[in-house]
């Protein structure tokens, strides 16, 4: 399998998500597989979180465990992920005036590993920019590094952002704009060259996993659904709720865990099919009324 990868890390609320979605939607529109895994903590803000995208022209089935291009919001990802990178593969980083150790020093070294210190900062001065259009720049970046059309890109955002008015998006277009300037500016810019495009990956689908569990959720005929928003299984309950006027399904927000699945086994137990989800300690309140149901048997 001919396949390139690379790894988006920061705090959460940095939009490393963001940055990683986005790659993978205007890659699978080009013509590529793509495989994204997310890597995250427990928190809303802060801690240290990752987007791993893989790319190819044939089916992938997993991640991959080194990568080809990293790219660090801030220093954690510098101190932690090095070690990640294949031979000859690249650095992008935002942090300024970083000095590596002596041993990680030697390690790219030693690997041929190109390190770009990018001036995000400076070019959101200059657009008189909002930090958060910082995701926008690395993207574009990112999409110059593997040698892809800037036009395409730019549709994209339009896409995303035209529906937030003509200053937001305009703000966006800029960015993308200084960065594709900036990759063609650079004398020895360490292109990344993709596998042939396969024209029948533009025409797939784009899921997450919990819109597959959803899709999988409704197409088995399940009539109830009760859950407690806790990650990783708040974006399931969004997602069935937001089909929930198509689906005609009775969703419900409950007001903890218990509740949640005392929803789902009186429900079962009346007739219905039911389901509900939820993290490893949500589980944990989950457990009583699990025997529950072994003891009565419920279906």
């Amino acid at each position: 399998m001919n396949r390139i990868s690379l790894k988006v890390t920061g705090a959460q609320g940095q939009g490393v998500n963001s940055v990683g979605e986005m790659l993978a939607r205007g890659l699978k529109d080009a013509g590529y597989c793509v495989f994204g895994y997310r890597e995250y903590m427990s928190l809303i803000k802060g801690g240290h979180s990752s987007y791993q995208l893989d790319i190819s022209d044939a089916h992938i089935g997993s991640s991959e465990q080194m990568v080809n291009i990293l790219v660090c919001f801030n220093h954690h990802g510098l101190e932690r992920n090095i070690r990640d990178i294949k031979q000859g593969g690249i650095v992008l980083h935002q942090t300024p005036d970083w000095e590596w150790n002596t041993e990680d020093a030697r390690w790219l070294q030693e690997h041929q590993v190109t390190v770009v210190s990018l001036p995000t900062e400076q070019v959101l001065h200059e657009l008189k920019a909002p930090p958060i259009l910082g995701n926008t720049f690395l993207t574009a970046v990112v999409w110059s590094f593997l040698q892809q059309d800037c036009g395409v890109l730019e549709s994209l955002l339009r896409g995303r952002f035209g529906r937030k008015g003509e200053r937001v998006l305009q703000m966006n277009i800029d960015c993308l704009q200084k960065a594709c300037a900036y990759v063609a500016s650079l004398e020895k810019a360490p292109f990344v060259t993709l596998p042939a495009t396969n024209v029948r990956w533009s025409g797939h689908m784009l899921l997450t996993g919990s819109q597959a569990m959803g899709f999988g959720i409704i197409h088995a005929g399940c009539r109830v659904y009760a859950g407690y928003p806790m990650t990783p299984s708040s974006p399931l309950l969004s997602f069935l709720a937001d089909m929930q006027n198509r689906t005609r399904m009775v969703i419900k927000q409950a007001e903890d865990e218990i509740t949640a699945v005392q929803m789902a086994s009186g429900a079962m137990h009346m007739g219905a099919r039911a389901m509900t989800a939820t993290s490893g300690g949500g589980f944990d309140l989950m457990t009583e009324t699990l025997s529950m149901n072994g003891i009565i048997e419920n279906p």
